[in-house]
């Protein structure tokens, strides 16, 4: 026995098109499967960068009372509060027009996007946490300072001559 799929005209539909009026569908379904998951990733990412904004906000305050080099520039700072900034604005609007659809609409917050815009957001902070502090700048000061470098380097030379001559002097 055949069974055989018409169209509510009557006719005959194609394979291809039974896969067009099943993809919105099959899409709807992963979708509402895969969101949730991507949905508290992002959600991590936002509360990670905004944790870690504020401890490098914090710590630049500290290191500049201390006079030490900041390891991170006001302009990357400001560039991550933006991209989190943008990303909770997007996320709010999203899930606003989320609520309004019924479960057979297509979604406003794709798991896609979602994903890209929290590894984007991860990324940004990742390349910042990864870099080395900077060397604190050494101040010379007073006599006090050659003269224990005048010391150092000549206990060194005198080590050095003493294994070369192979004496010992005492």
């Amino acid at each position: 026995m055949r069974i055989s799929i018409t169209s509510s005209y009557g006719t005959r539909l194609t394979l291809g098109d039974r896969r067009a009026l099943e993809k919105p569908i099959q899409f709807r379904y992963k979708e509402n499967e895969d969101a949730p998951r991507e949905l508290d990733s992002l959600q991590q990412a936002l509360t990670a960068g905004d944790f870690f904004l504020k401890s490098a906000r914090e710590n630049r305050t500290l290191e500049a009372a201390a006079d030490l080099p900041h390891k991170y520039t006001l302009e990357e700072l400001d560039a991550v509060e933006k991209r989190l900034n943008e990303t909770i604005e997007w996320l709010k609007t999203g899930m606003e027009a989320q609520k309004k659809l019924k479960k057979n609409e297509d979604p406003v917050l794709i798991s896609a996007e979602m994903k890209a815009r929290g590894v984007t957001l991860q990324n940004q902070v990742m390349k910042l946490l990864k870099r080395k502090n900077p060397k604190p700048v050494k101040k010379t000061t007073s006599s006090s300072t050659t003269a224990t470098e005048t010391k150092a380097t000549g206990s060194a030379t005198a080590a050095e001559e003493t294994r070369t001559s192979g004496h010992t002097e005492l």
